[in-house]
């Protein structure tokens, strides 16, 4: 089953730390994002394997902008 990692809100990526291919739990930070001067972990949420990563440094992304896609 695919699951899509989205943003929160609209924000700025800092970091992607994962990659293609790679086997993430629950608990796996994917991603960075920076907001309001605030910066926010986003997990993974579910156990699976990275497909897709959607998402780059120094760009924006909106709320519910996917990040990253585990299968």
């Amino acid at each position: 089953m695919k699951y899509e990692v989205k943003s929160p809100m609209p924000a700025t990526v800092l970091e992607v730390l994962v990659t293609t291919g790679e086997k993430v739990s629950e608990k796996t930070i994917v991603a960075t994002l920076e907001s309001m001067k605030m910066e926010m972990p986003i997990f993974a949420d579910v156990d699976g394997t990275v497909t897709s990563i959607s998402a780059s440094p120094n760009t924006t992304v909106p709320k519910g902008g996917v990040l990253v896609i585990i299968e």
